[in-house]
């Protein structure tokens, strides 16, 4: 009877120490650190929501932040923001809360959370690395249009320097585009003409590029730049006032001696107010009459303004009489009043002069065997020709290519671009063109394509090429 009694005391006793351990809750530990999973890029003027969560020192999701308000200041640097700036405990649920970064510029900044003005430990949960602040890196946001800088007043028929940017939605300099980037077109408009370049994208550095331009009307342009891979990215110069260029002297270069009645050449040269080519001329100028001060004539006369390239005219002509003779250019209108340039007296050698009614033969009579020049004047902006390499084209196994190396290097120049006859015994035996831009290697290349087989020699002193096409007996 005992016996019973015992085992009905010590059941009840046993159902009451099971039921204890079942119901027992053990909470996380005060607040230690916190843990954030931080984006690997950010890119500007994109908002991104993080959540920071707290933890106990075994790792555990924590609510407890001791007694009293806990209060939390979240820093960055620069332009970068945190929303909220603070936090308190009573804004952490099951130890989480979610945070907004965002930043509109394109820079590195840190980031750092602080309590009471000292510095937290934070875990980097994405290499488990412990840290007191976060360097992060803000990039620029894809492309949105280019900024477009451009010097006060440059003159008509001259170059000058514009520099383009490219940019994101926030202002924000893209400097990969020249990795990523497909390049840049850019026309200057006016009323009267318009001139379009490319800028292709490897001459970006940092974002930035540079691009000699000109147009040769003094009126005022409008300029715009588009990417070559997306119409909507470009960006304008809404208007630029071209200055005119005055002109103040034409100089004349003739031979030593010729022979009355045969055909020489004079070379003409158009100055400036400033001492440079007037390299627009043939846009701006007007005719000019050559005059000898002797007693024949020169036939024919008149070098049309068309004639001139970058400022230089060469002009054939020949002169009627046997004497010692000087050479006056004078434009349609007159100079200004200045002493014109005088050349050295040509003396012409004793010939049967033709008649004045005579017309110019239209080519020199030579040899089927011979060689034939060609000289090309450059801008000078270029810098002098460094060298010269003619080599066969790709596409062609008997054309010829000819790559002019200039001195000045680092920006795509724009030259006029072109398309002659290589002539020789009054026939035809090729073309030579030329692309319209010289790259930022300071390359500029030539293509001849012959009609007939001919080889071709090139020699350069300072801005001037000259090519002779040999044709061998």
């Amino acid at each position: 009877m005992v016996l019973k009694r015992m085992a009905i005391l010590v059941l009840p006793l046993l159902l009451q120490l099971s039921s204890f351990g079942k119901d027992m809750e053990v909470n996380a530990g005060a607040f230690a650190y916190f843990g954030v999973s931080l984006p690997t890029e950010m890119v500007a003027g994109k908002s991104y929501s993080v959540t920071l969560n707290a933890y106990d020192s075994y790792g555990n999701l924590t609510e407890y932040f001791g007694e009293g308000e806990a209060a939390f200041e979240l820093h960055a640097s620069g332009a970068f923001r945190v929303v909220p700036e603070r936090l308190t405990g009573a804004m952490f649920k099951g130890g989480k809360v979610t945070i907004s970064l965002s930043d509109q510029v394109a820079e590195g900044v840190t980031f750092d959370i602080t309590a009471q003005g000292r510095p937290l430990l934070v875990k980097n949960e994405r290499n488990d690395q412990y840290v007191t602040f976060f360097d992060l890196g803000v990039v620029a946001a894809p492309l949105a249009n280019f900024a477009l800088k451009v010097p006060e007043g440059p003159l008509a028929g001259e170059e000058f320097t514009m520099t383009i940017t490219a940019r994101d939605a926030q202002n924000n300099t893209i400097a990969d585009y020249g990795n990523v980037g497909r390049g840049v077109t850019v026309s200057v408009e006016g009323k009267s003409a318009r001139r379009d370049y490319t800028v292709p994208a490897h001459a970006f550095s940092a974002g930035r590029a540079s691009v000699a331009l000109r147009y040769d009307i003094p009126e005022t342009v409008h300029i715009t730049a588009r990417d070559l891979g997306n119409a909507t990215a470009e960006g304008s110069v809404a208007t630029l006032a071209m200055q005119p260029q005055r002109l103040e002297r034409i100089d004349v270069k003739t031979p030593k001696s010729i022979r009355a009645g045969e055909r020489f050449r004079v070379e003409l040269r158009a100055y400036n107010q400033f001492g440079r080519l007037m390299q627009n001329y043939a846009a701006v100028g007007s005719d000019v009459t050559l005059s000898a001060d002797g007693s024949g004539r020169l036939i024919p006369d008149r070098v049309p303004a068309s004639a001139f390239f970058d400022g230089v005219a060469q002009f054939e002509t020949r002169y009627t009489k046997n004497e010692a003779i000087a050479i006056l250019a004078r434009p349609a209108g007159g100079l200004p009043e200045q002493r014109e340039v005088r050349p050295t007296p040509v003396k012409a050698q004793h010939a049967e002069a033709p008649k004045p009614t005579e017309e110019m033969p239209k080519g020199d009579v030579a040899s089927e065997a011979g060689e034939f020049p060609l000289t090309l004047r450059f801008s000078s902006s270029l810098g002098a020709i460094e060298k010269v390499v003619v080599g066969r084209t790709a596409q062609q196994d008997r054309d010829t290519s000819v790559v002019v190396f200039f001195a000045n290097k680092g920006q795509v120049r724009q030259v006029q671009s072109f398309e002659k006859k290589i002539e020789a015994n009054g026939r035809t035996i090729g073309t030579l063109s030329a692309d319209g831009y010289v790259d930022v290697e300071g390359r500029l290349m030539l293509r001849i394509v012959k009609e007939e087989p001919f080889k071709v020699r090139a020699d350069a002193e300072e801005s001037t090429l000259s090519l002779r096409f040999v044709i061998e007996g």
